[in-house]
């Protein structure tokens, strides 16, 4: 199954964009009469037949609409931007493929990137998305600082993974046992200070530990995303 993206649905009619179109049409030579798989990122899958392909779009009659539900398990992942923008769109497509509803980033003390070329990072969390079949899009939010985030939060259960000696910490899979939706903050590369941590903790954030071993922050990234849908 190769699956597209639209956003411009009208009625029973479906426009791809020039790039999705030109993928459709010239890379999978798609033509006029096949049927193609189209997502709107909301949960819905249509099946469409295309009648129109041009240089510059495509279009599709819709034949059947699949709504998928929402996944039981949703995550929303918070992290300090890294330096290397690479290692961010690799964060990100990765956390996508394995399954986030949500990626903020803040700004922290020892962050070092000041700005996010947020369109470029949607374009990735597309791809993944596409690649991984999923029919869900994450919401992808823009820097901000970190008291902001904190004042925006979703009432869920949330966790923090930090390195500095303040009190327990629960390993990761245990503390996200039976968790169906979380809030999860990962640190910058420099982790995070002291007064980050509590004020993170001073909103009812727990404490974890993803082992003994230390890693980069996009592959705390990951791995704390992988543990949260590992844990039962």
């Amino acid at each position: 199954m190769q699956l597209f993206f639209s956003d411009q649905i009208e009625d029973d009619i479906i426009t791809l964009d020039s790039v999705e179109a030109k993928h459709c049409t010239q890379a999978l030579r798609k033509k006029m009469g096949d049927i193609i798989d189209v997502t709107d990122g909301k949960g819905n899958i249509y099946k469409a037949q295309l009648f129109l392909i041009t240089k510059k779009s495509a279009q599709a009659k819709i034949t059947t609409n699949i709504v998928i539900p929402k996944p039981k398990k949703q995550l929303h992942l918070i992290i300090a931007p890294l330096k290397n923008m690479n290692r961010v769109e690799w964060m990100v497509e990765k956390a996508v493929e394995i399954g986030v509803s949500k990626i903020s980033f803040v700004i922290t003390q020892n962050c070092e990137r000041g700005n996010l070329k947020i369109e470029r990072i949607n374009k990735v969390a597309l791809s993944a998305c596409k690649q991984s079949l999923k029919s869900h899009f994450p919401i992808i939010t823009p820097l901000n600082k970190l008291k902001t985030t904190l004042e925006t939060l979703e009432q869920q259960p949330t966790f923090i993974a930090h390195c500095k000696d303040l009190g327990t910490k629960k390993p990761i899979i245990e503390a996200l046992q039976k968790c169906s939706s979380a809030n999860l903050f990962i640190g910058p590369e420099g982790d995070f200070t002291i007064e980050e941590v509590e004020a993170i903790t001073n909103i009812g954030a727990q404490a974890i530990t993803l082992g003994e071993q230390r890693l980069r922050t996009e592959t705390a990234a990951i791995f704390a995303v992988s543990a949260f849908h590992l844990a039962n």
